[in-house]
């Protein structure tokens, strides 16, 4: 779903776009294993992929593997993404939070 809504905001709003997404292995899983699964390797390979086209079609993209509940690394994109594209419009995390990962007043989660 976050790849196609991305999609559908370059198409409509010619947006700049800041794509989060973990592709690293979840602490404590070898990276072998993690990647042993076709399935991941061909879903990474896809994004991968897409956001080469969306680029060569003159898209505006920061790319950063951080998990989302990661509040120091979440600062450090929204720092990048300042830096290059300016204010911030919008944010959209396109999946199913716990809400033991976070917290809504911005900071980490106890």
């Amino acid at each position: 779903m976050g790849f196609a809504l991305a999609e559908h905001l370059l198409n409509t709003l010619n947006a700049r776009l800041i794509l989060v997404d973990a592709l690293t292995p979840p602490a404590g899983e070898k990276i072998d294993t993690w990647l042993t699964s076709a399935e991941r390797k061909e879903d990474i390979a896809a994004k991968k992929q897409k956001i080469k086209a969306w680029e060569s079609q003159g898209a505006e993209i920061l790319v950063h593997d951080v998990d989302v509940a990661d509040y120091q690394g979440m600062k450090e994109v929204i720092s990048q993404a300042e830096a290059r594209f300016g204010p911030i419009n919008g944010v959209f995390i396109p999946r199913d939070l716990s809400i033991t990962r976070g917290s809504s007043n911005g900071e980490p989660a106890k």
